[in-house]
């Protein structure tokens, strides 16, 4: 069992496995658990005995050498302080296209990266991430739509250059 997989077999939310994970280390943030669950960071080695004591193993699934240069950029920036996508490709050396997979990647994996028109931040609070799933939800909706009406025209087209 991974320690995500832990968390949600618990139902524990990502700030009651930070307390749990206080009490065999201290130093614990929020943060430090979800770089764990997606395999980001090693725990200390206090924290790999708790793990291996409940039969916890670590996610071997191990980031992109892309993706972790975008997490690391981006753990400074939250709502408030969002990076445009201009500085977000310089100071992470990327191409557009790369670092654009690469959030796509994190995403997959379950990090909180939104982009609100002003830039790109990480968040922890379900009210940030509400409106960007809908704005999502919208646009997959409207792509559907779009391949659905050019579908519905294919038997009917004609060839391109034939008259």
């Amino acid at each position: 069992m991974t320690l995500k997989e832990y968390r949600t077999a618990n139902k524990l939310t990502v700030r009651k496995l930070t307390d749990e994970l206080k009490t065999v280390d201290s130093r614990f943030t929020m943060a430090m658990v979800s770089n764990m669950e997606n395999g980001v960071v090693e725990p200390p080695e206090g924290v790999k005995a708790w793990l291996a004591g409940k039969q916890i193993a670590m996610n071997e699934d191990p980031l992109t050498e892309e993706e972790d240069i975008v997490i690391r950029c981006l753990t400074s920036h939250h709502k408030d302080n969002p990076i445009e996508r201009g500085d977000l490709k310089f100071w992470t050396g990327l191409t557009d296209r790369v670092m654009r997979k690469a959030i796509e990647g994190l995403r997959n994996r379950g990090y909180w990266i939104l982009n609100d028109g002003y830039g790109y931040y990480i968040t922890f609070n379900k009210d940030d991430l509400e409106p960007w799933i809908n704005k999502e939800r919208a646009r997959a909706r409207s792509i559907n739509r779009t391949v659905q009406a050019m579908l519905s025209r294919v038997s009917g087209q004609t060839e391109m250059g034939k008259d």
